[in-house]
C-alpha cells in the first residue's frame, strides 16, 4: 500500500513539473491578484458638496471600475491604445467657423438621422467632445465614444482649434502658438 501512494505523490510532482501547469498556476495567480487589487472606484478630487452631488446624480461613481484583465494599470493602457488598430468607422459632417484672428473652428457633427431612440431631431440629446489640445475627431478614444453615444440614439459633435497644431488638415493658420489656457476664439 506504502509503494502505491509513492507512486501517486511521483505523478503529481511529474505532472505539477510541467510547463501548462506552471502556467495555469500563474494564472490562477494572476486572476487572485486582479480580484484583490485591481477593481477600484472612481477617486473623486473635488469639495464635498460637489462629491455628494455627483454621488446622487450620476451612481455609476460608487461601483469599481473593472479594467481589461490583460491591460489593468492606466499608464500601460495609455501605451498600449496606439499599438491597437480597430477604428470605428465614423463619418462626419464638417462646419468651420472663421475666427476674428484667422483661425478656424472645426465642428464635426454626427447628426445619427437614424436615431430611432430619438426620431425628432429636436429632441435628440447633443454630446459635446472636447478632445484636448492635440486631439481631432479621429483620435480612437473619440471614434469610441461617438460609436457608443450614436448607439444610444445621441447626436454628436467634436470641438477643434483649427489654428493649432491638433488639427485634421496639421497646420498652422496664424504665425503664433495656441497654448491650452488661450480661449480667446471660444468666447
Amino acid at each position: 500500500m506504502m509503494g502505491s501512494s509513492s507512486s501517486v505523490l511521483q505523478d503529481v510532482c511529474e505532472y505539477w513539473g510541467k510547463p501548462s501547469s506552471v502556467l495555469l498556476g500563474l494564472g490562477a495567480l494572476y486572476i487572485c491578484f486582479y480580484w484583490r487589487w485591481v477593481p477600484k472606484r472612481p477617486l473623486l478630487v473635488t469639495g464635498r458638496h460637489f462629491a455628494s452631488f455627483l454621488e446622487k446624480n450620476c451612481p455609476i461613481i460608487k461601483e469599481k471600475y473593472y479594467p481589461t484583465l490583460w491591460c489593468v494599470e492606466g499608464h500601460l493602457q495609455t501605451l498600449v491604445r496606439p499599438l491597437m488598430k480597430s477604428r470605428p468607422r465614423v463619418t462626419y459632417r464638417n462646419e468651420r467657423i472663421q475666427t476674428p484672428d484667422g483661425g478656424q473652428i472645426s465642428l464635426d457633427w454626427l447628426d445619427n438621422i437614424c436615431s430611432q431612440k430619438y426620431s425628432d431631431s429636436s429632441s435628440r440629446p447633443t454630446v459635446l467632445i472636447l478632445p484636448g489640445i492635440t486631439g481631432t475627431s479621429r483620435e480612437t478614444y473619440v471614434l469610441y465614444i461617438v460609436q457608443e453615444a450614436a448607439v444610444k440614439g445621441y447626436r454628436m459633435l467634436c470641438y477643434c482649434i483649427q489654428n493649432s497644431s491638433c488639427c485634421l488638415s496639421g497646420h498652422h493658420s496664424l504665425g503664433v502658438d495656441i497654448q491650452k489656457e488661450w480661449t480667446d476664439d471660444r468666447k
